[in-house]
């Protein structure tokens, strides 16, 4: 890989980082709360004295856990794929298929975080049915995610456009990208 590719790959490298660490505190955050507030129900449960509001608040949260955490695993390599198929391709086949992969993927993140958006922005007059805050806020975890997404789909795209491996930036491997990237 010349040079000019390779500093291109290592500042898009630098973006999805800074941007991964957002999403991993978000991630860590909205855990840290789902914890303190199921033990707080079941404590006052308890003691007989169940409160109903931390139950909906819990399930919001876990709702921005799957829908940020979904970035942090993207970047991490860990959602699932079937790879085997595409490693048995021939070289030229191999990009086409994996770019072409993610380009669907992209768009449909581009989908996903459009009219996540827009059903979000709907929202703004409802409320929870316990809790009386504004529904904008839960349903704004799916543009979210969707948007620390599509900056991990870019990468994986500039990847494989510029690398002569892209087997390198399979959504399940990512973390050969990396090592390759950092070298």
């Amino acid at each position: 890989m010349d040079n000019n590719k390779h500093e291109i790959l290592i500042t898009l490298k630098k973006v999805i980082d800074y941007f991964n660490k957002i999403a991993v505190w978000i991630s860590l955050i909205y855990v840290s709360m789902v914890t303190v507030l199921v033990l707080t129900g079941v404590i006052f449960r308890y003691f007989g004295n169940a409160l109903s509001w931390t139950e909906e608040l819990a399930r919001w949260f876990i709702i921005g856990i799957a829908f940020v955490g979904a970035s942090v695993a993207l970047n991490e390599g860990k959602h699932v794929g079937i790879t085997i198929i595409i490693k048995n391709f021939p070289d030229w086949l191999k990009k086409i298929s994996i770019l072409l992969g993610h380009i669907l993927i992209l768009i449909f993140l581009s989908y996903s975080f459009w009219y996540g958006i827009k059903a979000a922005m709907a929202s703004i007059n409802q409320t929870g049915g316990i809790i009386n805050i504004s529904m904008v806020y839960v349903k704004m975890q799916l543009p979210l995610g969707a948007g620390f997404m599509i900056i991990n789909m870019l990468y994986y795209i500039t990847g494989t456009i510029l690398s002569e491996n892209p087997e390198q930036y399979l959504l399940t491997n990512s973390s050969t990208a990396c090592e390759v990237v950092e070298k």
